[in-house]
C-alpha cells in the first residue's frame, strides 16, 4: 500500500514555520482557506499524468493535490527524478491507488523553470 499524508494549510504553515521559514501574514488565506487539505503520495512509476491521461515523463519521489479536487490536478515536490519516456512508461497499475496516482489535467509548472534554467 501506498503511503498517504493529508494536511491542512494550517498545518502546512506550522511545518513551515518549524522548518525555519517566514510566513508573511498578509498572504494567509481566510480561515476557511486554512482547513483547506492537501493531500501528499508517491508519485505513481510512470509518472505524473496529463488532461488525456498519458504520461508526462515527469517524476518526484512525491506529489502533492487537493484532496477534495484531486481533479485539478498534481504538483511535484523536490527535484524531479531522471525523466522517463512515454513508451517506457508501460501501462498504469489500477492497484497503485488515489494516493500514488495523480488525477488527469495535472500541470506542474516546471517548464517555465527549465526555460528559465536552460
Amino acid at each position: 500500500m501506498k503511503m498517504q499524508l493529508t494536511l491542512t494549510v494550517a498545518q502546512i504553515i506550522d511545518l513551515a514555520e518549524f522548518a525555519g521559514l517566514d510566513i508573511d501574514p498578509r498572504s494567509l488565506p481566510d480561515e476557511d482557506g486554512m482547513t483547506t487539505e492537501l493531500s501528499i503520495g508517491s508519485c505513481p512509476e510512470q509518472g505524473l499524468l496529463d488532461d488525456e491521461d498519458d504520461t508526462t515523463g515527469d517524476r518526484y519521489e512525491y506529489i502533492a493535490w487537493f484532496t477534495e479536487h484531486p481533479e485539478e490536478g498534481a504538483t511535484g515536490l523536490g527535484p524531479e527524478l531522471h525523466p522517463i519516456t512515454s513508451s517506457s512508461a508501460g501501462p498504469a497499475d489500477p492497484l497503485e491507488g488515489e494516493a500514488g496516482r495523480p488525477p488527469a489535467g495535472h500541470d506542474s509548472g516546471e517548464d517555465d523553470e527549465e526555460e528559465q534554467a536552460g
